[in-house]
């Protein structure tokens, strides 16, 4: 046994500002080049002219520069501070084999935009997502985060959103399987990433192609020896920048002011004309009719230990009682988010012999939060196993458990989540309360809002999420005569959440109520299936000049099998000692609902063919018939065609006589295509009924009325390109 180990360790901290430009071999400036720190999500793109920069980067980083078309280079600094990096055309790039649904084509031979990104982009980056890798890498494909929680899904977008109503991300399809999210997958399983980009190449997959199509293909046991390789990764995540709010000082002053203005504009309501900000606390109390210690009366008093930290023009123009006692001063921000601990760690088992190939894999993955109290954790394990038991038969299996479990999930997200109040919470509070601000056993600072301590609550309040992945496939491939196979392939994917969340009376305002009194608790579940039954016939052959491929499939489809629950309970609570389990005799409950889901069922034919002669023509027809259960009963059946063309000049007799060496590569290519959107509601075309209680009496009343004409979003597509290859 060969036995390969390679163990890295990654530590992302502050660095220097590196520069540079990026050029071809004629000294052109190459726009839009990934620059990237070699294993690290620091990265950006060259701009217009070329030029780059990157912050943060070690001096004794390596760059690796990459460009479509040209080789991958790794740029070691060594202390230089700006480089210049000089692009190799890649000669072998168009001989690619591209998976394209159900098949796959030479990537010279392409006629529609598909977009690829091997194992090599992927590797040696500490990634939480497989999207990730995505990012600024790919023409046409925008990937972008819009929670900054860890582990959350990300946003793709392939030549932008192609819905108004319906949902806009693409389909994901591994190893063949049909999914709606890539959660679960771990990054160092993959092989290579394709995106089907326009309808010529997408509408294979008909009703869910308008969005684009993501294929990923895990990686596969490779022949010779067994290999096992580990890899290891550590690196620490920041806070790029704070927001830029008012100090605790700036605070006080505007505070001051605030109240100043208030106060002269409510005592001139009320008919006083000498009303002064020199006026004492007791005083403006007197003159607008507000008893003191009210929440009212800090709208117009001032705290005297105020004037220990302002200057000397605002303790002039104001009376107040000198004290010596002080306030504390406080930053939400540096309290709330902190500098997080990223781990990766995979485990590879591969190999191959005439008969069988296998590869097995585990992986750990922990990431720290930005924000106190959160955090993502990722257990996986991948078994692809295929073996050969004739010339006519080979039987695989696909297996993929993953274990996640995500703290703090949707509080430190979106409007008045605690990263929210993290930026409205006053900066100030009583002195030796600190940050524990309006938790037991504190009170509310007058002057400061009814927020609860955010980082308090992030750190005491549970919020976790357990989901358990589990992703399977098995095939088998028959193959009667050359060139013609057919596979028969069936597929399952569980989807398992139970999450709970507690919040505890001591992070919430009622807390002098006593232990349990203002606490309140939930928990959910999720039970769903997805199935698929799928068979695939391919002929692949070639003779003299000519080269023919057919493709003929048929697949069903169920989705959306299974239930939901959601449980909550509300105060009072006996104490907190117990967080996760309620006797809703003894405990009020809010909600408590059992929801079975609605299925989802898709039933479609499907067929390719594509001729190409002597690597100079190409053209390309697809039909696909989609029936779905989620359209009304007037439109079940969809019909999604697409056809498509190239020419590679560069090919030509007459183009390789004119003996240009610097102009290698010329095809144009023209396609058009229909795809669809399937992504709303499964019960959108069908009369709906909600249960109700009226004059004491359980029924029911239509919430919503059927649509039997409810039908496809479709997406009319044509596109024309020239691909163009330069100085080999």
């Amino acid at each position: 046994m060969l036995l390969l180990i390679s163990c890295h360790l990654n530590i992302l901290a502050q660095g220097k500002i590196i520069t540079g430009v990026i050029l071809d071999k004629t000294g052109e400036t190459v726009i839009g080049a990934s620059v990237l720190v070699k294993g690290t999500t620091n990265g950006t793109i060259t701009d217009v002219d070329g030029n780059f920069t990157l912050n943060n980067v070690q001096e004794n980083a390596v760059l690796q520069v990459s460009f479509v078309g040209y080789k991958t280079q790794d740029i070691a600094l060594k202390g230089q501070s700006n480089v210049k990096v000089t692009l190799e055309e890649d000669t072998e790039v168009l001989d690619e084999v591209v998976v394209i649904g159900y098949g796959s084509v030479k990537k010279s031979t392409l006629t529609g935009a598909v977009a690829k990104m091997d194992t090599k982009g992927i590797q040696d980056r500490p990634l939480a997502r497989p999207e990730t890798a995505l990012q600024g890498q790919l023409a046409g494909v925008t990937v972008r985060t819009t929670t900054g929680e860890p582990g959350a899904d990300m946003q793709i977008r392939v030549r932008g959103a192609a819905s108004v109503n319906a949902n806009s991300d693409p389909l994901y399809v591994v190893d063949g399987v049909p999914m709606t999210t890539l959660s679960g997958i771990n990054p160092a399983d993959i092989a290579s990433i394709e995106v089907l980009k326009d309808a010529a190449s997408a509408a294979i997959y008909g009703s869910r192609g308008s969005n684009g199509v993501v294929i990923v293909t895990t990686q596969k046991g490779k022949t010779g020896k067994p290999k096992v390789s580990f890899n290891a990764s550590v690196g620490f995540q920041t806070l790029e920048k704070k927001i830029d709010l008012l100090s605790a000082t700036e605070w006080m002053e505007f505070r001051t002011r605030w109240n100043d203005a208030y106060y002269l504009s409510e005592a001139q309501k009320k008919g006083i004309t000498n009303a002064s900000i020199r006026d004492d606390n007791a005083t403006r109390l007197a003159n607008v009719g507000v008893k003191a210690g009210t929440d009212n009366a800090y709208l117009y008093i001032l705290d005297d230990r105020w004037f220990n930290y302002l200057s000397q023009d605002m303790r002039d123009s104001h009376t107040y009682t000198p004290t010596s006692e002080s306030l504390s001063l406080l930053d939400w921000q540096d309290e709330v988010y902190r500098t997080a601990i990223v781990q990766d760690y995979s485990l590879n088992v591969s190999g191959a012999t005439d008969n069988v190939s296998y590869l097995f894999s585990g992986g750990y993955m922990n990431q720290e939060g930005l924000a106190t109290g959160t955090g993502y954790k990722r257990f996986s394990f991948r078994a692809n196993v295929e073996s050969k038991i004739n010339k006519y038969l080979s039987i695989g299996m696909n297996l993929a458990p993953t274990y996640i479990v995500t703290d703090g999930s949707g509080r430190a997200n979106g409007k008045d989540s605690q990263a929210h109040k993290t930026l409205s919470s006053a900066p100030v509070s009583e002195p030796g309360v600190g940050y524990m601000t309006y938790v037991q056993p504190n009170g509310r600072y007058g002057w400061a809002d009814t927020t609860s301590s955010p980082s308090y609550i992030l750190n005491t309040d549970i919020s976790q999420n357990r989901t358990l992945r589990m992703v399977g496939n098995a095939f088998l491939r028959i193959t009667p005569f050359q060139d013609f196979r057919v596979e028969l392939s069936a597929a399952a994917n569980y989807y398992d959440l139970d999450g709970n969340k507690y919040s505890f009376s001591s992070s919430g305002k009622g807390w002098a109520k006593g232990e349990g009194q203002s606490s309140s608790g939930s928990h959910s579940t999720s039970r769903i299936w997805n199935t698929l039954l799928q068979a695939v016939a391919n002929y692949d052959h070639t003779f003299n000049k000519h080269g023919v491929s057919a493709m003929l499939g048929f697949s069903s489809e169920q989705s959306s099998l299974g239930y939901k629950t959601e449980q909550g309970f509300k105060a009072p609570f006996p104490n907190d000692a117990i967080t996760g389990s309620f006797d809703g005799s003894k405990v009020a409950a809010g909600t408590n609902t059992v929801t079975e889901q609605t299925p989802n069922k898709l039933l479609s034919t499907f067929g390719r063919l594509q001729y190409n002669y002597d690597e100079r023509y190409m053209l390309s027809g697809s039909l696909r018939f989609d029936g779905g259960s989620v359209f009304g009963v007037n439109n079940k059946w969809g019909v999604f065609p697409a056809i498509s063309g190239g020419w590679i000049i560069s090919n030509e007799k007459f183009f390789k006589n004119w003996d240009q060496k610097w102009w290698n590569t010329l095809k144009i290519r023209a396609s058009y295509g229909v795809t669809g959107n399937n992504s709303i509601s499964n019960t959108a075309a069908y009369a709906t009924l909600t249960s109700s209680v009226y004059g004491g009496a359980a029924g029911y009343y239509t919430s919503s009325l059927g649509n039997a004409d409810l039908g496809w979003e479709k997406t009319h597509s044509t596109d024309i390109a020239v691909d163009l290859g330069f100085f080999e």
